[in-house]
């Protein structure tokens, strides 16, 4: 049996868990933990999927262990072996661990094994106002040179509605390369 709960709902259902005898795992938004609670087990901690970015962080004194994480973690073990062989020769990768531990445990034990771990997110807020100006253009100007509607720029100038994740990040990009976007927009 599987249930899906919120974390609210967890603490109410994990006291009654013991009474349950065929419950086996919970699912909290994603993450999974085995209740562990029969037969005298401590329970298992909560695993979610993480994404990071893997950068060669020193020497990678113990390549199988690494490959064992990272499989242990949710790549496939050929994956983890190509990661790793990656990381070596220099790339810096972005990787989804879907049965990853906490981000701090995630951090610490892949730094022990050689290697940098980022976390990639958006900008959480983006001043549109500002970057238009810094252009020198006007709102109209702004949208038609970036392909973007002259309505929805209003609207993220005047705080009704903010850019979503994708869109916080094209103009991130629009504020430090403009130049670069033109270019591929044509």
């Amino acid at each position: 049996m599987m249930f899906a709960l919120g974390r609210s709902g967890l603490n109410a259902v994990g006291r009654k868990l013991p009474e349950v005898a065929n419950v086996r795992k919970v699912v909290v938004q994603g993450a999974t933990r085995t209740t562990g609670k029969q037969r005298g087990q401590k329970p298992s901690p909560i695993r979610s999927t993480v994404s990071v970015v893997l950068r060669l962080g020193g020497a990678v004194d113990h390549p199988v262990t690494l490959i064992q994480t990272l499989a242990r973690w949710g790549l496939v073990l050929r994956k983890a072996h190509e990661v790793v062989t990656r990381l070596v020769a220099g790339e810096k990768l972005p990787v989804l661990l879907a049965d990853a531990p906490e981000p701090a445990e995630v951090v610490s034990t892949l730094e022990r094994l050689g290697v940098a771990v980022g976390f990639p997110h958006p900008p959480v807020s983006i001043d549109v106002k500002a970057i238009r100006a810094k252009l020198g253009v006007t709102q109209k100007e702004f949208a038609v040179q970036f392909r973007f509607d002259v309505d929805s720029v209003q609207n993220w100038e005047q705080g009704r509605y903010q850019p979503d994740s994708p869109t916080r990040i094209l103009l991130k990009v629009i504020e430090q390369h403009p130049e670069a976007v033109e270019d591929v927009l044509g």
